[in-house]
């Protein structure tokens, strides 16, 4: 049996009871036909740990993989993230000012001076504010940093009101079976959401990587698709970090379906970029069709003022009449084969995680992270951790929820050679990003 459908079999047995597990079950997710398979689709519903019925939003989490043992290991991953994620250990927490060293909310980007002028709901934050810290540990050096806490962990409210300072997201959380591999995975999601935001809000073009026939699983799941009339397109995205960003971008010619709905994925391996984000568009597929099927997105959603909520940005670019949002992400032509993008060498874990921490050194970027794993779940092997990298571009959901007082979002840019001089805040993209 292999390695994934041991740890499978294991963590399964460990966590999944409808009786008395912290997974009340782990299922396959429902598709229709029209869905290729590979990739492997499975759910893990959470129980009701913290004794409140939270809604499938809260409880239910996805998975997908080349094989069943995959898809399977992904959804408890996605599971043991969430609900660690949610445990705020207080024994662990410090309270007041930052200390020298520390890695500070406004180095993590916060709001904008013209933001905060329009009435945002979250305080300002400054070095002097009694803000809650926890210990992480600053990547290369491995010494301790103190870390916001209230940007560590998904819990709202928090504890302390004061030390909401922007929307919770699960920006840079990231599962994985040791540390190194979760770090990997936090840290590429970081650059991932980096990279799309600056590309969304400056409208800046991206490079068609042409269709693939060989070399990854992109190639056979596109061929698919074609059968049934879905045109998937695959988009580099600029980025200055040791990874490949991509989105896979699949139109439809019918709505009930999804007019266009999207996939990102990051890996230092081009193939492997391309082949997580053609994974992450069709674990979208089935959702955005069901919840097309109930929902009042074409009456409720009429400009970019009307996105509300994470399920809001998906549905607003599932609509016809916002295929025009995507066209300047095609401007400029440029194309690219997948076979002439540099491959790296053998992936060892450590020597990935080096060279993610080297480029985004070089950028200017601090890394650091906190492993957060529930002590319950820690015995059995696998650890949640939260990066950071400071000044990277964070993704946000909901209209006027966009942390707009960084740099780099306004300088990356003009060093990319996209544009010869910044934008204005006023003058960024205003049509939501199309990610969930």
């Amino acid at each position: 049996m292999r390695d994934d459908a041991v740890q499978a079999e294991r963590l399964g047995a460990a966590l999944v009871s409808r009786r008395c597990g912290l997974v009340r079950e782990l299922a396959p997710q429902g598709r229709g036909p029209e869905e290729p398979c590979p990739p492997h689709l499975w759910t893990a519903t959470l129980a009701h740990y913290d004794f409140r019925a939270a809604g499938p939003s809260e409880r239910l989490n996805a998975g997908k993989g080349r094989t069943e043992a995959e898809a399977r290991l992904s959804a408890l991953g996605e599971a043991i993230e969430r609900y660690s994620a949610y445990h705020w250990d207080a024994s662990r927490i410090r309270v007041g000012p930052a200390l020298p060293g520390a890695i500070t909310p406004a180095d993590c980007v916060l709001h904008s001076e013209a933001q905060y002028r329009a009435g945002l709901p979250y305080p300002r934050w400054s070095p002097a504010t009694e803000t809650s810290w926890i210990e992480g540990v600053e990547l290369p050096s491995g010494r301790p940093v103190e870390l916001p806490a209230g940007l560590v962990y998904l819990l709202s409210p928090l504890p302390r009101p004061q030390d909401h300072v922007a929307a919770v997201t699960s920006n840079g959380l990231a599962a994985g079976s040791d540390l190194t591999r979760a770090v990997i995975g936090g840290l590429c999601e970081l650059i991932e959401r980096d990279a799309l935001m600056i590309t969304w809000l400056n409208r800046l073009p991206a490079t068609l990587i042409e269709t693939p026939e060989t070399g990854c699983m992109a190639a056979a799941i596109i061929r698919h698709y074609r059968r049934f009339g879905v045109v998937v397109r695959l988009l580099s995205l600029a980025t200055d970090q040791a990874a490949f960003v991509v989105m896979a971008v699949a139109e439809n010619p019918d709505p009930a379906q999804g007019a266009r709905i999207v996939g990102m994925g990051c890996d230092p391996d081009p193939a492997s970029a391309v082949d997580k984000a053609m994974f992450e568009l069709c674990q979208a597929r089935p959702s955005m069709i069901s919840r097309l099927a109930r929902s009042d997105a074409a009456e409720r959603l009429r400009g970019p003022e009307d996105v509300r909520d994470l399920d809001d940005h998906p549905l607003y670019h599932a609509l016809p009449r916002n295929l025009g949002a995507f066209d300047f992400l095609f401007a400029s032509g440029s194309r690219v084969r997948l076979d002439d993008l540099p491959r790296p060498a053998a992936p060892d874990p450590e020597a990935v995680l080096a060279r993610l921490v080297e480029a985004a050194n070089a950028a200017g970027a601090r890394i650091a992270y906190v492993d957060i794993t529930a002590p319950d779940i820690a015995p059995l092997g696998p650890r949640v951790v939260r990066c950071f990298a400071t000044g990277f571009q964070p993704i946000h959901f909901g209209h006027g929820e966009g942390r707009l007082g960084g740099r780099r979002l306004y300088e990356a840019p003009l060093r990319w050679g996209l544009r010869a001089e910044p934008l204005a805040e006023a003058d960024l993209n205003p049509c939501p990003h199309p990610l969930a």
